[in-house]
């Protein structure tokens, strides 16, 4: 079971790469600027935890719909993208919906609001119930504080290294995928053993 979701959370870096390939990083073009991509990997990791820091409070993992839906979109967006070619799919959207680089600032929000809003109701709606795993409000936020050092320290990279992170984005792209997936695998480790998460881990 561990393997299996390790294998999903070390893929999701994958995700925004593809994406980016198809739509471009020149925002001259319509395409999203390279600069969004820790955004974009941001959003689906963020469902990720989310949906599993649910489970460690709840004992149920509800289905992150929002990673689900962006897998299943990798694949349509591929398979049109095979029939339209890339500046076709960028010129139908610009012409009929919105451009990619302007779409992006409504859908990031409402799928970071969305995972969150979801899995609060079901902590809360758990609590409520008596049916929680953890008592104390610190113990239920604690996995937090793994996950916002995480992105504290990965996610200023390309703020205050821009041009470093422009000239090879690729690396820090893998560096926060497989350092994610070490986190969030702890998480679940937590979850099935009923312990509680430690605040830092040596590597």
């Amino acid at each position: 079971m561990v393997s299996t979701q390790s294998t999903g959370s070390n893929c999701m870096w994958m995700l925004p790469v593809t994406l980016m390939s198809v739509f471009g990083s020149d925002p001259g073009t319509d395409g999203i600027a390279m600069q969004y991509a820790p955004l974009l990997l941001l959003s689906l990791t963020f469902n990720f935890w989310v949906s599993h820091w649910e489970k460690y409070n709840t004992g149920v993992l509800y289905l992150p719909w929002m990673f689900d839906i962006a897998q299943i979109s990798v694949v349509l967006v591929f398979f049109i993208t095979g029939i339209m070619t890339p500046s076709g799919l960028k010129n139908f959207f610009a012409d009929n919906i919105y451009p990619f680089n302007y779409l992006i600032y409504i859908l990031l929000p409402l799928g970071f609001a969305g995972a969150l809003g979801l899995s609060c109701l079901n902590v809360h709606n758990a609590v409520k119930a008596g049916t929680h795993k953890y008592k104390s409000f610190s113990e239920i936020m604690r996995p937090w504080l793994s996950y916002i050092i995480l992105n504290l320290l990965l996610c200023s990279f390309p703020f205050f290294c821009k041009d470093a992170f422009l000239n090879n984005p690729r690396i820090w792209t893998i560096a926060y995928g497989f350092t994610f997936s070490n986190v969030v695998c702890r998480l679940m480790i937590n979850q099935m053993s009923q312990r509680g998460v430690s605040c830092w881990s040596r590597p």
